[in-house]
């Protein structure tokens, strides 16, 4: 196939301005204008369980997966929330459980029943929740409701770029 030589210089990253945005700046990161920071996508999982936070009615704050604090970090621009089951949460009554940041208990899910598909299976589900900006470090919480949980073991994958 016949080169086209004046196309191949027109197209070359050599007439960019030093500024603009390429695909290696955008792999590294590192996008940088006077107007613009660009972070990577990044995400915390956030777990309620059953044996070492209790299921009483009321705020529960989540943990790592190990059982540690953790905070979603402040200026985190929240893009998703994912619900992943790994133990099916269980209640004698109707309980709910809503999942939340502090201050905003349904940020990432309304109250819904604890046997709901979003809760129930080990499938992970997109919880429905618009961008979420927090601006100081904050908790995520679940606030169960209605009735008493009585086990299971939840994960809340919370992804976010720093604004």
């Amino acid at each position: 196939m016949p080169q086209n030589r004046k196309f191949q210089k027109f197209v070359s990253t050599e007439r960019l301005k030093d500024d603009a945005v390429t695909g290696a700046k955008i792999v590294a990161g590192t996008i940088a204008t006077t107007d613009l920071a660009y972070t990577p996508v990044q995400s915390l999982t956030f777990r309620y369980e059953f044996d070492s936070q209790g299921g009483a009615v009321g705020a529960v704050t989540l943990t790592d997966t190990s059982g540690a604090a953790q905070q979603l970090p402040a200026g985190a621009l929240v893009t998703s929330a994912v619900i992943k089951s790994s133990g099916a949460l269980a209640s004698s009554g109707s309980a709910t459980l809503a999942l939340g940041i502090t201050g905003t208990a349904t940020a990432f899910k309304g109250a819904t029943a604890f046997d709901n598909a979003a809760y129930a299976g080990s499938n992970a589900v997109t919880a429905g929740s618009a961008p979420v900006y927090v601006s100081s470090a904050t908790n995520v919480i679940g606030t169960i409701a209605t009735a008493t949980l009585e086990g299971g073991i939840l994960d809340l994958v919370v992804s976010f770029i720093i604004a």
